[in-house]
């Protein structure tokens, strides 16, 4: 898990951190990840994980779902 991840794209901010939220999809029962900045409630869209489990794909996923910025 060495993805790190960018300052937020909106305030700059370094304080931005992975969030777990608790949910379903499809009658099935896990967690939504997604990185959100602490300065200015900016939030990435989510990954699902089936079980709530945290593993290194899904970790990565959720990093270059924050860090990708538009051209």
């Amino acid at each position: 898990m060495s993805e790190k991840l960018k300052p937020c794209p909106f305030c700059g901010s370094d304080n931005v951190h992975i969030t777990r939220t608790a949910g379903s999809l499809h009658d099935e029962t896990g967690s939504f990840y997604y990185v959100s900045c602490s300065s200015c409630c900016a939030k990435s869209g989510s990954e699902f994980s089936p079980g709530g489990r945290y593993t290194n794909d899904l970790y990565k996923a959720v990093c270059d779902r924050w860090n990708k910025r538009a051209n």
